[in-house]
């Protein structure tokens, strides 16, 4: 999809990120990234 992006506020801790802006209203996939995983929004597909 041509000009999508995805924007999300996380915490940074020395080893780690936890994501802050997380509803559970939305589709979510798991992204990994050195070997630890993150969940970031998906792509919503309204029928």
């Amino acid at each position: 999809i041509t000009g999508a992006k995805v924007e999300d506020t996380m915490i940074a801790y020395q080893d780690s990120m936890e994501v802050v802006t997380r509803t559970g209203n939305w589709p979510m996939i798991d992204v990994e990234l050195n070997g630890k995983i993150y969940p970031q929004p998906g792509i919503l597909i309204k029928e």
